[in-house]
């Protein structure tokens, strides 16, 4: 077993106290006895906690009547109640942030969901843009009945793979079909 030094170590100190105030277990107990029996620094320790507790018992008692626990429980009560009024004063800037939160959530949820929509609305509407040249001139598509000649055609250029849509103010041709 070690020396202690002459400065008691805090855990040590602690285990004294304890063992004066008969906190500890048995084992606890037989191990600070055996300090006391080996060191004289701890036998030295103990009586100096030991006067400490002696001279605390020639202390006088104070005694307190019912006005000054009564006054403590006000206070007590005064700061609680500065408290809960201080929450109760920033609960409507709480509503506030937590419906705008929950506003902007919304917003940005709609936001997106009309973007969504509205891009697979237009996706097919461009496609179906896209065949407007075509059906435009159909009606001249389906008098070539070999797509081997067409296809002649278009490498000559005598027709546009994708004829340019009619200048505004021009009708497109008619059909003689019903």
């Amino acid at each position: 077993m070690s020396t202690p030094s002459p400065e008691l170590d805090e855990r040590l100190q602690a285990d004294l106290v304890a063992y004066l105030d008969g906190e500890l277990d048995a084992e606890q107990a037989r191990r600070i006895e055996r300090l006391l029996y080996s060191h004289p620094g701890v036998q030295e320790e103990v009586r100096k906690l030991e006067a400490s507790w002696d001279l605390l018992d020639e202390l006088p008692q104070t005694h307190v009547d019912e006005r000054f626990t009564r006054t403590t429980v006000e206070l007590v009560i005064d700061q609680l109640s500065g408290q809960l009024q201080s929450q109760q004063r920033s609960l409507p800037r709480q509503l506030r942030r937590r419906w705008l939160a929950w506003s902007l959530l919304f917003g940005l949820t709609a936001f997106a969901t009309v973007v969504a929509l509205d891009s697979l609305w237009f996706a097919r509407q461009r496609r179906m843009l896209e065949q407007v040249p075509l059906l435009l001139r159909l009606e001249q598509y389906e008098e070539v009945r070999d797509v081997r000649f067409l296809k002649q055609m278009v490498e000559q250029n005598l027709v546009p793979l994708v004829p340019e849509p009619p200048a505004e103010g021009d009708s497109p041709p008619r059909s003689n079909q019903p």
